[in-house]
C-alpha cells in the first residue's frame, strides 16, 4: 500500500483518487482486462509488472505531494481484476509480475529494500487471499450473480484486506514504531474501497444480450434523465450542501442500476466516487462541513461509498440475473410451443394412419364369423373374438389420444344443446353392453326421472358415461352389477347422474392422481385390463366443458357422479372451438 516514509510521520497522511472507469460495450462475456491475455505471453507479463508499478509509484507519489490520508488503493484492484480473469496456468506468473513491478515502485519512492519487499509482499498477499476465496472450484467469478458479488464483497471487503492490514500494522509497529490501530485501520479502509469499487467495473462480464440491454436503456430517455439525475445530485449535494443530505443520493443511484443494470451502477459508483472524494477534500459537501479531523471525515466517507457500491451492485447483479431468467424463459416457451405443436401434428398424423387401417382390420375381423360360419372352428371364432377386442381397445387408445390433443390445445368443439337425459343415458348403457361380455355384467338403470333436460353435447356425454361405465365393468367381481343412475339434487336446481359398482374401491395412495393423465390405480385383478389412463381426464375436462362437474366416492361401493345444471330454458345453444386449456387438470 504506502511506503515507509508515509508511516513515519503520523501528520503526512496520503490520497489516491481513482480515475473514472469507463464501461465501454465488450464483446461478449467479456471483461475490461480481456484484451490483456489476447497478447503474447512474455509482453502480458511485462505490461503487468509495468501497470502495476505505475499505479502504486502513483499513488505514494500522489500522496507525498498532496499530504493526506490514502482514501482508494487501486493499484490491488487491477491486480485482483487481471488475477480473477487470468488463465490458471499464469495467475501466479502475473502475481510475481506485479510483485516486482511494486517493489520497484516502493524502491524508486525511497523506501529501504526490506521495506519494499515487505510491502510490496504484503499487497500480493492481500490480492492472493482474495483469489484464493473466489476462485475455489471455479473458473472465474460473475458478477451479475448475486450469489458471486456477495462472495466477492466478503472475500475483498473484509477477509483480503483485513488480514494484510493485520501484517502490515504488526511489521511497521516493530520497525518503525507507529501506532497499530491507526496502520492498520488506514491501510484496511483504503485497500477495501479500493478492491469494492475498482476491481467489479473491470471484470464485470456483459454478455451481448446484457450489452444490447443496457446501452438501449442508457439511450432511452428515461435511462439517461437517470443518469443525469444522479450526476447532477451528486454534484450538487457534495458541492453546495452543508447539511447530511449524502443519503438522498442513494435512491437515484440504486434506481439507476434497477433501470440500467450494471453499467449503470458502475458509471454512478464511479461518478459518486469521484466527485465525494474530490469535494470532501476541498472542504465541501456533507462530509467535507464535519466538525471532525480529516481522518475521520475520511472514513466517514469511506463507509459511505462502500454501503452505496454494496448496495446499488447488488441489486444491478439481481435485475440483470432476471432478466437474463425471463429471456431464457422466453425462449424455452418458444421452444416448448414449437416443440408441442410438432407433438401436436405427428400425433395426428400418427393417430390417423393408425385409425384408418385399424378400422379396416377391425371391419374385416368382424366379419369374419358371418363370412367363413360354415368353416370357422370354435378356435377360430375364439381367436376373431379376441382380436375384435383387442381392435377395439386400440381404437379407444387411439380416439382417447387424439381427444386429449385436442383438449391441450384447445381445439375440440362441443355442441351443446337442451335434450332429455334418459335417452342419452340409454345409448351409452347399450354401447357398454359390449364391453368385456365375459364377465357377464348385469347394467342396472335407476332413472328417478328420465325426462330431465340439461344443456349438453350427446356424443359427449355418451363418451364420458361409456368411458365410467367400461371403468365400472372392469372393476367389478365376475358376473356383478353396475348401476347408472339419474336423480334431481340441490332443491330441483341440478341434475346427477351416476354410476356405481362393487369393485374393491379406489386407493388412498390414487385418489389424488384420479384425474390426471396416464393415471391408473394398480389393482392387482385388473391391471391387465387397464387402458390408456385418460379416460377420466378427458371426461374431467368434457364435463367441465359442458358447465358440469364430475366426482367420486372412493369407498366401497365406488360411485362416478356427474352434476349438470338442470335446464329451464329449451333454447338449444351452440359453443364451437371451446377453449378447454382452463379445464386443463392433465
Amino acid at each position: 500500500m504506502n511506503n515507509m516514509q508515509e508511516w513515519q510521520d503520523p501528520k503526512a497522511y496520503d490520497v489516491h483518487l481513482e480515475k473514472p472507469v469507463t464501461v465501454q460495450p465488450a464483446e461478449k462475456s467479456a471483461s475490461l482486462v480481456s484484451p490483456l491475455f489476447k497478447a503474447p505471453s512474455w509482453l502480458q507479463l511485462i505490461v503487468v509488472a509495468v501497470v502495476f508499478c505505475l499505479l502504486a509509484y502513483g499513488c505514494i507519489v500522489y500522496t507525498r505531494e498532496s499530504s493526506r490520508i490514502a482514501t482508494i488503493w487501486i493499484a490491488n484492484s487491477a491486480l485482483l481484476a487481471v488475477l480473477l480473469e487470468a488463465p490458471k496456468a499464469r495467475k501466479y506468473l502475473f502475481l510475481a509480475a506485479a510483485y516486482i513491478g511494486n517493489v520497484a515502485a516502493n524502491l524508486i519512492s525511497g523506501d529501504s529494500i526490506p521495506v519494499a519487499a515487505f510491502l510490496a509482499m504484503n499487497n500480493s498477499i492481500e490480492v492472493l487471499i482474495a483469489v484464493l476465496i473466489l476462485l475455489r472450484g471455479r473458473d472465474r467469478v460473475d458478477l451479475s450473480k448475486p450469489s458471486d458479488l456477495l462472495s466477492f464483497f466478503w472475500a475483498a471487503g473484509i477477509f483480503a484486506p483485513l488480514a494484510a492490514a493485520i501484517l502490515a500494522a504488526m511489521f511497521l509497529h516493530f520497525w518503525a514504531g507507529t501506532g497499530f490501530i491507526t496502520v492498520a485501520q488506514t491501510w484496511y479502509l483504503a485497500d477495501a474501497l479500493g478492491l469494492l469499487t475498482g476491481t467489479p467495473f473491470l471484470i464485470a462480464r456483459l454478455s451481448s444480450f446484457d450489452k444490447k440491454h443496457e446501452l438501449e436503456a442508457i439511450r432511452q430517455p428515461a435511462g439517461l434523465l437517470l443518469l443525469l439525475a444522479c450526476f447532477g445530485s451528486t454534484a450538487i449535494i457534495f458541492w453546495y450542501s452543508q447539511q447530511s443530505l449524502h443519503y438522498l443520493v442513494l435512491p437515484l443511484l440504486y434506481l439507476t442500476a434497477y433501470r440500467i443494470g450494471l453499467l449503470g451502477a458502475a458509471i454512478g459508483n464511479t461518478f459518486l466516487a469521484l466527485v465525494s472524494i474530490i469535494f470532501t477534500f476541498q472542504g465541501h459537501g456533507p462530509f467535507g462541513a464535519l466538525s471532525a479531523d480529516l481522518e475521520t471525515k475520511v472514513i466517514l466517507l469511506q463507509l459511505f461509498i462502500v454501503t452505496s457500491a454494496l448496495v446499488s451492485l447488488v441489486t444491478a447483479a439481481i435485475i440483470t440475473q432476471q432478466r437474463r431468467m425471463r429471456a431464457e424463459l422466453s425462449e424455452l416457451t418458444r421452444m416448448a410451443l414449437t416443440s408441442s405443436k410438432a407433438k401436436s401434428e405427428f400425433v395426428a398424423n400418427m393417430s390417423h394412419e393408425l385409425r384408418t387401417p385399424l378400422t379396416s382390420i377391425r371391419g374385416v375381423l368382424g366379419l369374419l364369423p358371418q363370412v367363413l360360419s360354415g368353416t370357422l372352428t370354435d378356435q377360430g371364432k375364439s381367436l376373431v373374438k379376441i382380436g375384435v377386442a383387442n381392435a377395439d381397445r386400440l381404437l379407444r387408445m387411439i380416439n382417447d389420444i387424439l381427444d386429449t390433443e385436442q383438449i391441450e390445445s384447445g381445439k375440440i368443439s362441443v355442441s351443446l344443446k337442451a335434450l332429455e337425459l334418459g335417452p342419452i343415458l340409454d345409448n351409452a348403457v347399450d354401447m357398454a353392453h359390449g364391453y368385456l361380455p365375459e364377465k357377464k355384467i348385469t347394467i342396472v338403470k335407476a332413472f328417478e326421472h328420465p325426462h330431465l333436460k340439461a344443456t349438453i353435447d350427446p356424443s359427449r356425454l355418451e363418451q364420458v358415461l361409456f368411458n365410467l361405465l367400461s371403468n365400472a365393468i372392469k372393476f367389478s367381481p365376475n358376473e356383478g352389477t353396475v348401476t347408472i343412475g339419474l336423480k334431481e339434487i340441490e332443491g330441483g336446481s341440478k341434475v346427477r347422474i351416476y354410476v356405481e359398482d362393487n369393485g374393491p374401491g379406489i386407493p388412498d395412495s390414487f385418489r389424488s392422481r384420479i384425474f390426471q393423465k396416464f393415471e391408473q390405480a394398480d389393482s392387482g385383478d385388473a391391471r391387465s385390463k387397464n387402458g390408456s389412463g385418460l379416460g377420466l381426464s378427458i371426461s374431467k375436462a368434457l364435463v367441465e366443458a359442458m358447465h358440469g362437474t364430475i366426482g367420486y366416492q372412493a369407498s366401497a361401493p365406488t360411485v362416478f357422479y356427474i352434476d349438470l345444471p338442470l335446464e329451464e330454458d329449451q333454447q338449444d345453444q351452440y359453443v364451437a372451438n371451446t377453449d378447454l386449456k382452463k379445464y386443463r387438470t392433465i
